[in-house]
């Protein structure tokens, strides 16, 4: 019987109680412990599992949910007698950001940029940052494909691996190319439909901003994209984006400006 996707759904223990849909992930939560990183930040596109990932280490390591060891069984941690123990031994504080919205661009200008080192605030400048580029965590967030295809197996939808490449696959984290949107392919699943899902999922105003307001050359790579072309162009990992606050006006206020709040 092929499980329920709980669609939306990014509340691990939610998901686990009710036996929905779930891939595991659980793996994360080892390569994280083992790297010992003080303060780690890891940046992904939206609807990659971030939150449900961090959710995920909540219900693992808080002492909030010490005995909850059933909804770990069966997945790759609980192979370990080491990580058994660890479970439910820790004060957790999460705090999830996932549904703030912002009132104006500049309220809602919060991106997956790279965070500067020199920033600002010196406390961030002990950060590990862990980009798209890293191979740390590179198999957390998103499907690969061998997940992908054990999930189309499971749904009885292996008829449909090449239309579900030729849709979804496309993304690259670290050293891994074959990385799918896991909000396309659940929707897929639900519905049975291939559609732009993730496309859907908010707004590309600042995409539109960049082509109606960037060089010729900018221009001509996005009609060839669109002519279903490739195109090749550097990520500078170190570009930094500046977030401002005005409380009065919608205008911008200048990088000197004291109304200054934050670096990211």
């Amino acid at each position: 019987m092929k499980p329920v996707i709980s669609i939306g759904n990014q509340d691990f223990g939610s998901i686990r109680e009710n036996g929905y849909f779930y891939v595991d992930k659980t793996d994360f939560i080892q390569e994280w412990w083992e790297n010992g990183d003080v303060v780690t930040l890891i940046t992904r596109p939206r609807r990659f599992g971030k939150t449900l990932n961090m959710s995920m280490l909540e219900y693992f390591f808080s002492n909030q949910y010490a005995g909850y060891s059933r909804y770990f069984e069966g997945l790759q941690i609980w192979k370990s007698e080491k990580y058994r123990e660890l479970q439910g031994s820790y004060p957790v504080i999460f705090i999830s950001f996932a549904s703030v919205k912002g009132a104006t661009y500049q309220d809602a200008r919060l991106g997956i940029t790279r965070i500067s080192k020199e920033s600002i605030f010196s406390d961030l400048n002990n950060l590990e940052i862990v980009t798209t580029d890293s191979r740390k965590y590179e198999t957390a967030f998103g499907f690969n494909r061998e997940e992908v295809e054990r999930v189309l197996m499971e749904f009885g939808c292996m008829d449909q691996l090449e239309q579900v490449r030729y849709w979804y696959d496309g993304f690259r984290f670290g050293s891994r190319t074959d990385i799918y949107n896991p909000w396309s392919i659940t929707k897929f699943l639900d519905t049975g439909r291939f559609e732009n899902f993730w496309a859907n999922t908010s707004s590309n105003s600042l995409v539109g901003k960049l082509i109606q307001e960037g060089s010729p050359n900018i221009k001509v790579d996005m009609e060839d994209l669109l002519s279903g072309k490739n195109i090749e162009t550097p990520v500078d990992e170190e570009i930094v984006s500046v977030v401002y606050y005005q409380p009065r006006s919608e205008e911008y206020v200048q990088e000197n400006d004291p109304r200054l709040v934050s670096e990211i």
